[in-house]
């Protein structure tokens, strides 16, 4: 009977050390939404995603204060530039940023008593990979790196 364990030991402690393996995650960090510029006109959400462990696709962002959120990237081809909607981004085992003239999203139907220096929770949700929700800085438009 002893012998048996012993034989079986060496598994047990194996399986210990290889632990349980690191969950694929996307972290936000840098999060600033700043108000329209026009009342009932979009805002805009800057934000940086890193990836770990395998990380995960960002497949849509919402916020209890706006009726929806689009992902968008600004493009310049033929000597025009343009924003193009964007459904999925990989964030794998890297940095993506969402900066002004980039990507960005778009915030459509926000809460008019939203103010500049109030704080605004956005929910990050993605492809493999847990949703993550973020408190975001709300600035006046034009100031999204304002004491960046």
């Amino acid at each position: 009977m002893f012998g048996r364990f012993l034989a079986a030991s060496p598994l047990v402690i194996l399986a210990a050390c290889q632990g349980t393996p690191q969950q694929p995650a996307v972290t936000v960090t840098d999060l600033v939404v700043t108000v329209p510029a026009v009342p009932g006109g979009p805002g805009a959400g800057y934000f940086t995603l890193r990836g770990a462990g395998g990380g995960g696709t960002l497949l849509a962002v919402a916020s209890p204060r706006a009726e929806r959120i689009e992902l968008h990237e600004t493009r310049s081809e033929g000597g025009m530039t343009r924003m193009v909607a964007i459904e999925r981004v990989a964030v794998v085992d890297d940095e993506v940023r969402f900066e002004p003239g980039g990507k960005h999203a778009m915030l459509f139907g926000v809460d008019p008593a939203l103010k500049v220096g109030d704080r605004l929770n956005l929910t990050f949700t993605f492809e493999g990979a847990p949703a993550v929700t973020v408190e975001a800085d709300v600035r006046g438009p034009g100031q999204a790196h304002a004491n960046h």
